[in-house]
């Protein structure tokens, strides 16, 4: 009888301890979720609303309770580069630790999920070299060359600075004309040009502008005291947008060592009232005043509204687009397809699972893609469209180098209507 009773009372108890576990471990479970949710709820909000600080609290809680969970690591990543700089202004200002912990997680976040898809603007590998570049935007701010060095090799070393993203920006520094001035638009172009130049130093004769951070008073400052280039600074301003009482203006500027000049059709963005960005008006002056001494030259993907009309006078280089002052041109038959050979065959490097990595080899295929309906329009230029098309597929064949879902879609339509022709 008393064997019989302890059995029952052993078991009894053995089933309370198991109900107990259970329940503690769907409490964690609940608790995760609970944190989770309120750590990424602060990205929902605007901007100058956000509360990096809670966020960094419940999310630092999310990854001790479930430290495999890729998303919790990846918004704690965003909360502490959210709360070391919220604005580009506040960039001079950035505080070391808070960057390195940022990249770390970013690290965990690939070591985790090295397909990880991101939620937010960058991907984790795109947001390590964001994190380590803005560092050494900040020593080079600062004139601490020999900290902006250790920041380039710390952020490679975390998995920044990709070889791809670093001979895709050499080839395009190497495609402008000596002395040019380039505009970047981006984080993935400026930080990589920026390495190139003051680690590799290689093309520092280039000016390099990024079009983001023109828009603030302090980069304004940087570009004329390192003497990237000298221009008119656009004048302080409490906002980072001027209001103009002008929809479009024609500017007229003289083209040096030509008779002609440039007429730029200005529009101002919005509609009564009409208004101007602080870096745009930096683009203008620098424009106006270099009187295309030096060559012009956008990165690719820069935003249409940033473009200010200029875009009919592009020309396509693959890499990147020249301004022509003269009007729309294209780029000469043979120099245009032994760029595209040299520049596809950096395929082999693009990491598949970085987005933008994808996303740039897609922006060449496309370039090259533009260039074939341009030739293939063309008369007597349809047997260079086909060559063209050959080298794509030969090169960067889609199989191999799949495209993003969307250029898929493009792609797949210009490749029927221009194959169905031959």
């Amino acid at each position: 009888m008393n064997s019989f009773v302890f059995i029952i009372v052993f078991v009894f108890f053995g089933l309370n301890i198991h109900a107990q576990q259970n329940d503690t471990s769907f409490s964690k479970q609940e608790l995760f979720d609970s944190l989770l949710v309120e750590g990424v709820r602060e990205f929902d909000i605007p901007f100058k609303q956000r509360n990096y600080s809670k966020a960094i609290n419940v999310l630092e809680e999310a990854v001790q309770i479930k430290p495999e969970n890729a998303n919790a690591h990846y918004y704690l990543g965003y909360a502490y580069s959210g709360l070391n700089a919220q604005y580009a202004k506040k960039l001079p200002l950035r505080n070391k630790e808070l960057c390195i912990k940022a990249s770390f997680e970013m690290q965990k976040v690939i070591k985790l999920d090295s397909t990880y898809a991101p939620k937010l603007i960058l991907s984790p590998y795109s947001k390590i070299t964001s994190e380590w570049g803005s560092l050494a935007l900040m020593y080079l701010y600062n004139d601490d060359l020999d900290s902006m060095k250790w920041a380039f090799e710390k952020g490679k070393k975390q998995g920044g600075f990709s070889n791809f993203m670093i001979a895709f920006h050499r080839l395009l520094l190497n495609q402008c004309e000596k002395d040019a001035i380039l505009f970047s638009y981006g984080d993935d172009s400026y930080w990589n040009l920026m390495y190139v130049q003051y680690y590799e130093n290689y093309r520092s004769d280039v000016a390099v502008i990024d079009l983001g951070l023109l828009n603030t008073q302090w980069y304004q400052q940087l570009i004329n005291n390192q003497k990237v280039l000298e221009f008119t600074q656009s004048p302080k301003a409490e906002n980072n947008y001027y209001l103009v009482p002008f929809k479009d203006s024609i500017i007229n500027i003289p083209i040096v060592k030509s008779s002609e000049a440039f007429l730029w059709n200005f529009k101002a963005h919005g509609s009564n009232p009409f208004y101007l960005y602080y870096g745009d008006v930096a683009m203008k002056n620098i424009l106006i005043e270099n009187q295309f001494r030096r060559n012009i030259y956008f990165t690719k993907g820069v935003a249409e509204s940033s473009l200010y009309n200029m875009k009919s006078q592009f020309e396509n280089q693959i890499l990147l687009n020249w301004l022509n002052p003269l009007g729309k041109s294209e780029m000469g038959q043979k120099e245009f397809n032994q760029f595209a050979q040299t520049s596809l065959h950096l395929a082999p490097l693009c990491n598949q699972n970085s987005v933008e990595e994808r996303q740039f080899l897609d922006n060449q295929r496309l370039a090259i893609a533009s260039r074939i309906y341009y030739d293939w329009s063309s008369e007597n230029n349809k047997e260079n469209a086909h060559l063209l098309m050959r080298l794509l597929g030969e090169i960067a064949p889609a199989k191999k180098y799949p495209y993003k879902a969307e250029n898929k879609i493009i792609m797949n339509q210009f490749r029927r209507v221009i194959m169905e022709d031959y």
